[in-house]
């Protein structure tokens, strides 16, 4: 099995140079889709209208320090969490190696027997006299079951130390540290489930309780026998409801996106869940989202909030262009129509140089933008725009 590394973001520190003093005149566009002319119209009809400000205004200022906050915590919290997955994946690619080793070996021992394939004995066969480790297998036609360890059964309680399922000859799952109990629940300190003999789902700290509420303490999901997603303290109930500590996914070996602090609820609007068709819908509540390019960080979001009709909250969000933050965003909502609301939004330049500040915002179905107070930064100043 090859696990590819992962990739950690770019970690340049970015130079906020003038966010605490007045900022450097700039030729940059104010918006990823204005072109150098309307900029530069824009600072003409500022200029022209003389609503020069001498220093940086105070909500201007705030939004900076706000935008330095969340960055900081953008950049920490993306390389802390590549650093996290590579050593939790490569952990498990370890383990999963071990696992397929003593599997050959087992199976090597149990090809001595060769009157288990036929089906037509039900009776354990000891590999070892070792009782303390004693290994049996048990022959069901095309599909073995190895067990180390004794299991001890007394009152619906049992466990053993660990068990390999064979299908035709190939390993299609592991478990390690059986435990269950009276009440019906089962816990295994470590389970594997494998296709064609790769690994499909790798699982530690797994508890199944009898309502069917599943915990994991980790959850590693494989695709063509690369990691895709990668779960932390994981609860998932039988109604599909779930929450995680963190959440990892990647593609081609590289971070694509970092989840944290994630639960999902039942949609409470049932009326309007049936007249859109969902029956089962649900809303998100998530602490941060990182998406990330080509390994490098391409958004941040805090507090958000995805509700059943797919409108999206944040209370502050970054967007980057070749890992430096382009736009700033603070109360941003988006509607299932895409239109969308921000309460402050500050634009940079390739440099991470404020450019403009603006509040009150608002862009309709057609991308039309409108916004209640406007700054440009020209000359080193800032300067509001007079509508």
């Amino acid at each position: 099995m090859r696990i590819l590394p992962i990739k950690l973001p770019n970690s340049q520190n970015i130079s906020f140079g003038t966010l605490n003093k007045e900022t450097k005149p700039t030729q940059e566009t104010p918006s990823q889709t204005d072109t150098n002319d309307s900029a530069r119209a824009l600072e003409l009809l500022a200029i022209s209208n003389r609503a020069q400000i001498n220093k940086t205004p105070a909500e201007v200022k705030k939004a900076l320090d706000n935008f330095r906050e969340t960055n900081k915590n953008a950049k920490a919290v993306s390389q802390s969490a590549a650093e996290e997955a590579q050593t939790v994946l490569q952990a498990a690619a370890e383990q999963i190696e071990k696992i397929l080793a003593d599997s050959k070996k087992i199976y090597g021992e149990i090809n001595k027997y060769p009157y288990y394939t036929n089906g037509e004995t039900m009776e354990d066969i000891s590999l070892s006299n070792n009782t303390s480790r004693k290994t049996t297998f048990f022959p069901y036609s095309n599909m073995i079951v190895a067990q180390e360890g004794t299991f001890r059964n007394s009152g619906n309680q049992g466990e053993y130390d660990r068990k390999f399922y064979f299908l035709n000859g190939m390993l299609q799952e592991y478990l390690e540290g059986f435990r269950t109990y009276p009440d019906g629940t089962k816990e295994y300190s470590k389970r594997i489930e494998f296709v064609n003999g790769e690994p499909h789902r790798y699982f530690e700290g797994c508890t199944i309780h009898p309502d069917g509420t599943k915990e994991y303490s980790k959850r590693i999901e494989y695709t063509n026998c690369e990691p895709y997603s990668y779960t932390e303290n994981e609860t998932t109930g039988r109604d599909g409801i779930s929450r995680f500590a963190k959440g990892f996914y990647f593609e081609d070996g590289l971070m694509r996106k970092y989840i944290e602090n994630y639960q999902s609820f039942a949609a409470a609007d049932t009326q309007s869940n049936t007249q859109s068709g969902s029956q089962n819908s649900t809303a998100k509540k998530i602490s941060r989202i990182i998406d990330f390019k080509d390994g490098q960080l391409n958004s941040y979001m805090e507090d958000v909030k995805l509700s059943e009709n797919y409108s999206k909250r944040a209370a502050r969000m970054i967007e980057y262009e070749n890992g430096q933050p382009s736009i700033y965003k603070e109360g941003n909502k988006i509607s299932p129509k895409r239109k969308e609301r921000s309460a402050a939004i500050v634009k940079f330049d390739k440099n991470a140089e404020p450019i403009w500040y603006s509040r009150g915002n608002f862009e309709d179905l057609y991308r039309n933008s409108f916004f209640a107070k406007k700054y440009i930064c020209s000359n080193g100043s800032w300067i509001k725009v007079v509508r």
